[in-house]
């Protein structure tokens, strides 16, 4: 059967065609509200947002720093679960069927609620990528065949200290596109990147025939520019969380 060309590539081939790079904005789903997520989530890509990820909230976010780690337990203190994340897929799909959706997620929420099934959901609802932060590219096989059956791309991260053979090896199974860890650490905000940013973004485009995107730590407009310099777009997280966060109290301020 041949699969239909997911969003997220289109949606490359298209800021390629005119000359521009991805902004991908992450929000952590049911913070403060599934109600407003799907709000929030419309006015990001009025805002320009190009591709967002919705982070699944986890009790034990590993790779995140204080901002997601605060979204995530707000949001489970509204009980929010992963049929709730993909309801508010379906419904911001019933407004915007153009732009791509990549569902951020520790494994352990998926295992539970099951592969093949999370795969479908993710199919039905009108999920375009997933990335699961504690999965090596080299482990559950299962989940990852289950989710390219039904054109779902599954989203690669890298880091600094990614050795070249391996580098070469995740860049193979690539699809979507790359997510290029900035620095060492978890997510937050930063004021500037590592030493050797340049030369270690410049390695992974050489390796990746698919765009490569920069996160972890990018919150001002100055290291998004840096950024995109040697990259083709920038994930925004942290920054954003915190803006939601200070606004917790005043939802029109906050949208």
């Amino acid at each position: 059967m041949k699969l239909l060309m997911n969003r997220i590539d289109k949606k490359f081939k298209l800021l390629k065609k005119s000359g521009k790079k991805a902004l991908i904005i992450y929000i952590t789903g049911g913070d403060p509200s599934i109600k407003v997520t799907i709000e929030l989530l419309h006015k990001l890509v009025d805002a320009g947002a190009d591709i967002i990820e919705i982070g699944v909230p986890f009790s034990d976010p590993m790779g995140d720093g204080i901002a997601n780690q605060k979204a995530a337990a707000r949001a489970l203190k509204k009980n929010t679960s992963l049929k709730d994340i993909f309801s508010c897929v379906t419904t911001f799909r019933k407004k915007n069927n153009e732009t791509p959706i990549v569902l951020f997620s520790y494994l352990n929420p998926v295992y539970h609620f099951g592969y093949n099934k999370f795969a479908e959901k993710c199919r039905i609802s009108g999920v375009d990528g997933c990335l699961f932060v504690d999965m090596p590219y080299d482990e559950e096989i299962i989940l990852q065949d289950h989710l390219y059956k039904k054109n779902i791309h599954v989203i690669y991260l890298v880091a600094p200290t990614t050795e070249k053979t391996r580098l070469n090896k995740i860049c193979k199974k690539t699809k979507g596109f790359l997510y290029a860890v900035s620095s060492l650490g978890v997510t937050g905000e930063r004021n500037n990147f590592d030493k050797g940013f340049n030369q270690y973004i410049n390695t992974v485009k050489k390796a990746c025939r698919f765009p490569v995107c920069v996160g972890f730590g990018i919150s001002t407009p100055q290291m998004a520019k840096k950024a995109v310099k040697h990259s083709d777009g920038v994930i925004i997280g942290s920054a954003v969380v915190n803006r939601i966060e200070k606004y917790l109290k005043d939802k029109d301020t906050m949208i």
